[in-house]
């Protein structure tokens, strides 16, 4: 990690405190009940509906969170979410390319494989 990317995470990791997880794990919490009030009325009339409805707002919420750091307008609205104007404004630097051995280039092609699976028995039900 090179001096840049070394100042923006102690940046971040300074301003952000209790109010900022008590705020995050709250807008978790509000999304999933907002998922299974959605999903309600769909599950009254059929319980796949209810479920499907669900699970897209979970699938919504895990991939907020992964692109929340990769791509600046989720980025902001992670951050004015959080409200506190002293975390960086910009993304976290990027790491340079590095090239990689045989053996991390087989355990990323097994994570990739792993989260695939994941995706394929959460997503199967919706297809039946």
């Amino acid at each position: 990690m090179n001096e840049e990317q070394k100042r923006w995470y102690e940046q971040y990791r300074k301003y952000f405190g209790t109010r900022e997880r008590l705020r995050f794990g709250c807008a978790l919490i509000s999304w999933t009940v907002l998922g299974l009030v959605a999903s309600i009325p769909f599950g009254i009339s059929s319980y796949q509906k209810g479920y499907d409805v669900f699970l897209i707002f979970l699938l919504i919420m895990i991939a907020f969170l992964l692109i929340a750091f990769r791509w600046k307008p989720a980025y902001l609205l992670f951050r004015n979410f959080l409200g506190n104007e002293n975390l960086p404004s910009e993304l976290p630097p990027h790491q340079s390319h590095q090239t990689r051995s045989f053996t991390q280039n087989l355990l990323m092609i097994f994570r990739w494989l792993i989260v695939l699976l994941v995706l394929y028995l959460l997503i199967r039900p919706i297809l039946k």
